[in-house]
C-alpha cells in the first residue's frame, strides 16, 4: 500500500510542483508530520484528502469497513493537530491550521 501511495502521489504532482513544496517551509513540516503518523492512519488520511476518495472507496482499498476509514481519519487529523500544535510568526503564536486539501496554514 505505501508504494502504491508514493506512486500515486509522485503521479499527481508534477516534477515543477515538487520543487515548490521543498521550498516551502510549512509544507515541509506538514510532510514530517504526516510521516510520524501510524502507517494504516496515514493511508486512509491520505487516500482520502489527498487522492480524494470517498471514504467507502477509501474503505475498500483498505480492505476495511467504512468506519474504520472514518476513525483512522480522525485519529490522523487529530495526531497532526499534536504534532503540528502552534508555530510562532512576528512573535505571536499562530495555531496550524489543516485545510481540507491537507495543506496547512499557519496564517
Amino acid at each position: 500500500m505505501h508504494n502504491l501511495l508514493g506512486r500515486l502521489a509522485a503521479e499527481q504532482r508534477p516534477k515543477v510542483q515538487a520543487l515548490e513544496w521543498a521550498d516551502n517551509p510549512a509544507r515541509e513540516r506538514l510532510l514530517a508530520a504526516i510521516r510520524k503518523l501510524r502507517p494504516a492512519d496515514r493511508e486512509a488520511l491520505l487516500l482520502v484528502h489527498w487522492e480524494q476518495l470517498t471514504y467507502a472507496e477509501a474503505a475498500e482499498t483498505l480492505g476495511c469497513s467504512v468506519n474504520a476509514v472514518g476513525i483512522r481519519v480522525h485519529k490522523a487529523k487529530t495526531r497532526l493537530r499534536q504534532v503540528l500544535g502552534t508555530e510562532t510568526v512576528a512573535g505571536r503564536a499562530v495555531p496550524a491550521v489543516i485545510k481540507p486539501n491537507g495543506v496547512s496554514d499557519g496564517s
